[in-house]
């Protein structure tokens, strides 16, 4: 079932519409989108102010709207879509914990100084070379270049690492990210989102897309509103 819902203030008409759907596996699946238009300026290419997943723009628009029925049925609208738009294309699991953590962090990207494939062909040569191995003793702290390879990107900066490491990388850019988007790695990027085990399940985040029943008493809600 689908809807298309139009509501209205003095300058602008905001459309919403809605749909609750079953697939193939059973899943039913809740999707919405808005298009919000100023219907003082339908005549030039202002008349479109914003479509698509713009349930951002509802809290504003609610304070203009007049009818207290409207009101009630847009919060609810805007609560659903929050909440349950494509319910079954969660990257997290069902415990949605790695989720709700999401920040902005700042994240540095290393470099190496000098020819770090050449030593690394080096060093695996010695160590593949029962002779060079036995005359050639390779330093440990050498030995761990070779694990943060030609680049890596940390959110630590370069004097947080080992001395043999900040002589022999550079920093070659800095930038913000949100964790969400951030490879979790324990020893470099331990706020990163992305393929984080979740304490409980295990399951990684965002290495799947993952279902979420809706609650009948949404589904009820949405049923009425797509009458």
């Amino acid at each position: 079932m689908k809807k298309r819902l139009k509501f209205q203030n003095s300058t602008d008409t905001l459309f919403i519409d809605i749909e609750l759907k079953t697939k193939a596996n059973n899943h039913v699946v809740f999707s919405a989108s808005g298009t919000l238009y100023n219907s003082l300026t339908w005549f030039n290419d202002n008349y479109l102010i914003s479509g698509g997943q713009n349930l951002d723009i509802i809290p504003e628009f609610i304070k203009t709207v007049k009818d207290k029925r409207n009101i009630k049925k847009l919060q609810t609208i805007h609560d659903i879509w929050k909440h349950y738009h494509l319910n079954d294309m969660h990257a997290d699991c069902e415990h949605a914990i790695n989720e709700t953590n999401s920040k902005d962090v700042s994240i540095y990207e290393y470099s190496f100084k000098g020819n770090f494939y050449k030593l690394k062909k080096l060093i695996t040569l010695i160590q593949k070379n029962s002779l060079l191995s036995k005359s050639i003793k390779i330093n440990n702290k050498i030995k761990q270049l070779i694990n943060y390879g030609y680049s890596f990107t940390s959110e630590f900066k370069l004097n947080h690492f080992p001395k043999v490491v900040q002589k022999f990388y550079k920093l070659s850019k800095s930038k913000t990210v949100n964790t969400q988007w951030l490879s979790y790695n324990a020893q470099l990027t331990p706020s990163g989102i992305l393929c984080k085990p979740c304490p409980i399940c295990g399951y990684k985040y965002g290495t799947s897309w993952n279902y979420r029943p809706i609650p009948s008493d949404i589904l009820q809600k949405i049923t009425q509103l797509c009458k």
